[in-house]
This record gives C-alpha cells, sequence and structure tokens, in this order.
C-alpha cells in the first residue's frame, strides 16, 4: 500500500498487523514518485485500486508502470478515465457500487501493450 500521510499510513500499518496480514507493505511515500524511488515494484502487480484522486495522464502511466500483463486498475469514484487508451488499457467495466451513485471503473493492461 502506498500512503502519502504518515498517519494514515501508520494506520495501515497497524491495521494490517492486528489483521496478521502477511506479505503487506506500507510505503510512506508519494505515489508519483514510486517509480524512482522503488524501481523494483515496476511490472510486479497485478492489481492496482485508486481512490479520492484526479484521475490524469501522469496517474494511469504510473498505475500502468506499476502493473504485470494482464494487471487490472480499479479507479473507485471514476465516471471516466480520459486517455486510458493512451497509456495502455484497456476498458473492462464500469459498475455501479450503491443506489447514491458510487461508480467503479475496470481498466486491463491492453493485450498489444503487454
Amino acid at each position: 500500500m502506498v500512503e502519502a500521510r504518515e498517519r494514515k499510513a501508520a494506520f495501515l500499518r497497524e491495521a494490517a498487523r492486528q489483521l496478521a496480514m502477511d506479505g503487506v507493505d506500507v510505503l510512506n511515500e508519494r505515489f508519483e514518485l514510486l517509480s524512482a524511488r522503488h524501481p523494483e515494484l515496476g511490472g510486479r502487480h497485478l492489481l492496482v485500486t485508486v481512490r479520492a484522486v484526479r484521475i490524469d495522464m501522469a496517474l494511469l502511466q504510473s498505475c500502468r508502470w506499476l502493473l504485470a500483463p494482464g494487471g487490472r486498475l480499479l479507479l473507485f469514484g471514476a465516471q471516466d478515465a480520459p486517455g486510458f487508451e493512451d497509456a495502455g488499457f484497456e476498458a473492462s467495466g464500469r459498475f455501479d457500487l450503491s443506489l447514491g451513485g458510487s461508480r467503479l471503473l475496470v481498466l486491463t493492461v491492453g493485450s498489444d501493450t503487454a
């Protein structure tokens, strides 16, 4: 997990510890700095989730960098992600999560970018 705010990162660490979640790491980092500070993370993940951030090309490219071939990006609250095709994604689905209008957009790493 990646969280820029130290207090939230500490909470995530403690929650993972209390739930005995082995193999969970919490990085107290800015998401956009991951590729420079942790190059070993690139292309290794099957799932990236994003919530409550502005969806732009830089975010999409950072998410694409993290994902392995066939990996999925879940964008909570997103109606759309302009330019997702240019970042190497294909739309997999759009879902309503509640009666209040909360949405989920699912993108998959495209087969031609794997």
